[in-house]
């Protein structure tokens, strides 16, 4: 007998709170390759939709650092263990850094997430502002996910991928690509805040530059 839907989400966030928010260290940083630091991720083409079902641009994440993963809603583990890891590092981010970071996720299945299905899981996961939740064309997300290093396959009744974690600078460019499940968390909250730190002294200097 298969679980039903109600027995299935708790245990998505049981399996996520396990594997997600462990200490090992299981990952590595991914090559970014021909992806160059000069290829803005914000500058990606493509009609974007919201999960509040208006129209999205890219570019309005420009300003911050950011996030960025690919899921799909009907994911019972390795898409929750990827929220559950991007809400370790929410919450561990300096406050000031974290009100300015966004949490972005990119539905692999356009077709069968809706608006609507993309709403029902922000609630489901208690996501706070920070988090855009995007769906988009088919052919950009597969654009998409090859810039992040990720193989998925649509089937009739589940699709089947791998993960990366991106961290992208306030232009959009890749600073990392994590191609683990579950990345060591902390050295991802550290690269954040280095980049931070790194990004407020090159806007000094540019202010003052005979300071």
């Amino acid at each position: 007998m298969s679980l039903d839907q109600k027995s299935v989400r708790p245990l998505k966030v049981a399996v996520a709170l396990l594997f997600g928010l462990l200490g090992a260290d299981l990952s590595g940083a991914g090559e970014i390759g021909n992806r160059g630091p000069d290829q803005s991720l914000w500058s990606l083409s493509g009609s974007w939709q919201s999960d509040d079902g208006t129209s999205f641009s890219l570019t309005d994440l420009a300003g911050g650092p950011a996030v960025v993963a690919m899921f799909y809603t009907g994911c019972h583990v390795t898409c929750p263990v990827t929220v559950e890891a991007m809400a370790f590092v929410e919450h561990n981010l300096p406050p000031d850094l974290a009100r300015r970071c966004r949490f972005v996720l990119v539905t692999l299945d356009p077709g069968g997430d809706t608006a609507d299905e993309l709403r029902a899981f922000r609630t489901e996961f208690v996501l706070s502002a920070r988090w855009v939740l995007l769906r988009t064309s088919r052919r950009t997300t597969r654009v998409l996910a090859e810039r992040l290093g990720i193989d998925f396959q649509v089937g009739l009744y589940r699709t089947s991928h791998t993960s990366s974690l991106a961290v992208v600078d306030a232009s959009g460019r890749f600073v990392s690509i994590h191609s683990e499940v579950r990345p060591e968390l902390r050295r991802l909250v550290a690269e954040l805040v280095a980049l931070d730190r790194a990004t407020g002294s090159e806007t000094t200097t540019n202010e003052h530059p005979h300071g």
